[in-house]
């Protein structure tokens, strides 16, 4: 679409829209806490838990000119949710990432809270202006911001990262920052810019800078990251050897160190992998990953949970219990319409697994068909009640086997 465009120093104004409908509907199983609380003589929970949820997105695109440029995206969702199953010891909610936001429209349209929850809400997820000058792009207001090449786990994507188990990872939350991302060379940049936080606290923004420059056939880019109070300082490294890909990224976090640093709450993260494409339908991926935040061989999974106030947990996106990890997967196109996945993250001091099948149908070029599950393999909580305190007290063997099975289905509309 072409409007006229007589406020500004261009000949015309192009707007460029698009978006998606998407629906999900997904089931998740609570049979094992089922038994869990049934054999501790304690009200149980139900085994099936299910919410179907809609959403529209709209993304808007105004070229100004050849200089500046605006982007928005709105997005509205309805759910309906089946809350009686209510997992009372694990949840990865609190893994999501925090907002870095300033300020923000109001999120719930309507609510309607009964065994079926009822929800309407909004999100205005984008809103900046993307200025080109002769040396460098500034980027000024809310847009996605994402660091690290590694498949799985991001060591340095603290800002706004996807838990393994997320559904919805169509788009990542904006958050409120103004970039600048400064040529340095032809295969290299320098990324720096300041992220805000409620109310444009400085305890709860964040500020980064990284480099990125080749060195051969890989590309390197260290990077500083200070968040809540927090600082990181990592390297990615990503390039080829062959025809196989590989990538190496490293993150060591320093507690309160714009405090007051806590050096026993230090943690480093590291996530090292390889990927290889047999053919133009065979592509494959492993990758190791070390939490340095998570189990250490005294502690129980309970202790690990409640150290949720820690910075790794509470600010650092760290949501993983233990700390080393194998996460295998591979795509297949069987047809140049379906598509099959298989997915797996191995927690390889439990053992313990949660494995991720999927299966994508295209109907056309701008309609898709998705069906998948994670399922979780471990022992099972044991739940035993103390009536002197009120409280439960929950012996996980393994962390997986804290995870609800979960199967989902989704169609999604692009235009």
């Amino acid at each position: 679409m072409v409007l006229p465009g007589a406020l500004f120093a261009s000949d015309k104004l192009d707007i460029e829209l698009r978006g998606y409908l998407k629906t999900l509907v997904s089931i998740s199983d609570a049979t094992s806490y089922n038994a869990a609380f049934s054999a501790a003589d304690i009200d149980d929970i139900s085994d099936i838990d299910g919410e179907w949820a809609n959403s529209l997105r709209l993304d808007l695109r105004l070229y100004l000119n050849n200089k500046v440029e605006m982007e928005a995206a709105y997005e509205l969702s309805v759910s309906l949710q089946d809350t009686d199953n209510i997992n009372p010891l694990f949840t990865d909610a609190a893994a999501k990432p925090l907002s870095y936001r300033a300020s923000d429209i109001g999120v719930n349209l309507y609510a309607r809270e009964s065994n079926r929850n009822l929800t309407l809400k909004q999100n205005l997820d984008r809103i900046f202006f993307t200025v080109t000058t002769g040396q460098s792009d500034i980027y000024i207001g809310r847009q996605a911001i994402a660091f690290g090449s590694a498949r799985v786990i991001n060591p340095t994507d603290i800002i706004t990262s996807f838990t393994y188990t997320e559904l919805n990872s169509e788009e990542r939350s904006g958050v409120d920052s103004i970039r600048l991302r400064m040529p340095l060379g032809d295969l290299s940049e320098l990324d720096a810019g300041v992220v805000a936080g409620d109310d444009l606290s400085l305890k709860k923004s964040a500020a980064f800078i990284r480099a990125r420059f080749s060195a051969g056939d890989a590309d390197i880019s260290p990077i500083v990251i200070l968040f809540r109070q927090n600082m990181l300082a990592g390297l990615d490294i990503a390039g080829s050897v062959g025809d196989a890909g590989y990538w190496i990224e490293a993150a060591w976090t320093f507690a309160g160190l714009a405090d007051k640093h806590i050096s026993s709450q230090d943690y480093l993260r590291v996530s090292i992998g390889s990927d290889y494409s047999f053919n133009d339908r065979l592509y494959a991926f492993i990758e190791y990953h070390f939490s340095g935040a998570g189990l250490s061989g005294s502690e129980s999974y309970a202790d690990v949970l409640g150290r949720a106030v820690e910075p790794a947990f509470s600010d650092g996106a760290v949501y993983l219990l233990g700390k080393h990890y194998l996460a295998p997967g591979f795509t297949y196109s069987i047809t140049p319409l379906w598509t099959m996945s298989m997915q797996s993250l191995v927690n390889l001091d439990d053992p313990s697994l949660l494995f991720a099948p999927g299966v994508q149908y295209s109907l056309s070029d701008n309609a898709v068909i998705e069906c998948g599950a994670y399922l979780g393999a471990g022992g099972s909580p044991l739940i035993t009640p103390d009536f002197a305190s009120g409280s439960i007290n929950v012996n996980a063997p393994s962390e997986f086997g804290l995870y609800q099975d979960v199967w989902y289905i989704a169609a999604k509309l692009y235009f």
